[in-house]
């Protein structure tokens, strides 16, 4: 746990770096970041084994022990196509299953910072890189597939918001043909302009009919999907994902992400003067609402990908607070409140995850060394 805090902190110390010279120096404010995101590069790199390790090095092992040719002959769409190319990369650069671990790592760690810098002149880059570090840094560990989509769909949040539909499927397509899941961020970035078009219908009670369409709209996937592809071979692996039940152990597994919610709705009218924008907000209720249908059906997984949504508000909030409050000195009361209860939410997060955590504890704590 210490190890993992070390580098989650000594990183988000040159976030805070690159937060203070972004408005006079951008270039050294840039170096600051670059060397942020090494500190956490390096260890997520050069780590030994990890969750699933045992499916990712067979899944490396078919590639490297094939050429390229006999390898597509025989696909069977599992793994994902981009997550095969990866694998061929990392045997033709590395010759070395380490090679996937530095691949993922540099494609996770650069899409996530990116993502994240391109909100700087709203975002505190500070709270932004501490909320990935315990928030889904430490899963980078583990859920290699799963990640390089989520970091990708990252990169893709300022296209979302933007509006630029175009180039936000296109990422989405990328991430997606990293793990299919993705795609699901399609259909969510529509249903987020729905909202958009319509906040003055979506107040109050009425988030209740979005819920429903959202849970009605899920439920529709999971009932139409199996019917589609059950005769594919490799979906016996994803048939898991679509069998419901009952499940409210599913909340546990956004618990770090709930005291983020919670500020929100508090310091809702700030955030929306200081944005002039709700679309971040929306995002958050989208996952809120894919937090209550999770106990449903297990789709715990989709709210990995508004994670980057919990950085930017964690981000946010202290900054809103000076064009919120008529003083400077109510204003750092306020985000020396905040900044604490980040560190604390942090810290149980970090605790959680590498002590407590049956499925992730085992393989993450103590760290090892991987060799090339």
């Amino acid at each position: 746990m210490l190890f993992y805090l070390s580098i989650i902190a000594l990183a988000t110390f040159f976030a805070f770096l690159a937060n203070n010279e972004k408005r006079r120096h951008e270039r050294i404010s840039a170096i600051f970041y670059i060397i942020s995101a090494l500190i956490l590069f390096f260890p997520l790199a050069m780590r030994d084994c990890g969750v699933d390790y045992e499916e990712y090095y067979r899944t490396y092992l078919s590639t490297a022990t094939r050429s390229w040719e006999v390898y597509w002959s025989l696909y069977i769409g599992r793994p994902e196509p981009l997550y095969s190319v990866l694998n061929f990369a990392a045997d033709y650069i590395f010759k070395s299953y380490q090679g996937v671990h530095i691949l993922c790592a540099a494609i996770s760690i650069g899409f996530s910072y990116a993502g994240y810098y391109k909100f700087k002149d709203k975002v505190s880059l500070t709270l932004a890189i501490w909320t990935f570090g315990f928030n889904y840094y430490i899963m980078m560990y583990g859920l290699n597939r799963m990640m390089l989509a989520v970091s990708i769909i990252t990169w893709a949040y300022h296209y979302w918001i933007e509006k630029k539909t175009i180039k936000f499927i296109i990422w989405a397509i990328i991430a997606g043909l990293f793990h299919y899941s993705a795609f699901l961020m399609i259909p969510l970035y529509f249903v987020l302009l729905w909202i958009d078009k319509r906040q003055t219908l979506l107040q109050g009670l009425k988030w209740g009919r979005v819920f429903i369409s959202v849970a009605l709209i899920f439920i529709v996937i999971y009932r139409v999907v199996p019917q589609v592809f059950s005769g594919f071979s490799w979906f016996v692996r994803y048939q898991q994902y679509f069998i419901l039940s009952t499940t409210f152990e599913a909340l546990n597994n956004n618990i770090q992400t709930y005291p983020t919610v919670l500020f929100a709705i508090v310091f809702r009218k700030r955030i929306e003067k200081y944005l002039q924008d709700r679309k971040i907000l929306n995002m958050l209720y989208i996952y809120a609402m894919l937090c209550a249908v999770s106990v449903i059906m297990p789709v715990h997984r989709i709210c990995y990908y508004f994670y980057p949504c919990i950085g930017l508000l964690n981000g946010v909030i202290p900054s809103s607070a000076y064009d919120y409050y008529n003083t400077r000195e109510s204003a750092v009361q306020n985000n020396i409140f905040f900044n604490f209860a980040m560190i604390a939410v942090g810290i149980f997060a970090i605790w959680l995850i590498t002590c407590y955590g049956i499925h992730w504890a085992p393989y993450i704590n103590p760290y090892k060394m991987g060799h090339l």
